[in-house]
């Protein structure tokens, strides 16, 4: 996961997202997903980054920051 983390603070969107892809396979966790919705979020994928949030509420449906980044996802579509 650090490199994930990595690659998304060096600005390379498509090796994050590739890199976050490969991770959840892995192992499913919330935090996981959330990174995964974030990364497609900044590369414009909105429904990539939304179905990716919505993974994330699913494996911890308390979860108020993946909350957060999916209602603002459907805010930007909007505006």
């Amino acid at each position: 996961m650090t490199l994930c983390v990595n690659y998304s603070e060096w600005g390379k969107s498509d090796q994050t997202v590739e890199c976050y892809q490969k991770v959840v396979k892995q192992k499913q966790h919330h935090v996981l997903y959330m990174s995964l919705g974030n990364a497609y979020e900044r590369q414009g994928k909105f429904d990539e980054a939304i179905a990716a949030f919505q993974k994330s509420i699913e494996l911890k449906p308390d979860f108020t920051v993946g909350l957060y980044d999916l209602a603002s996802v459907y805010i930007k579509q909007v505006v």
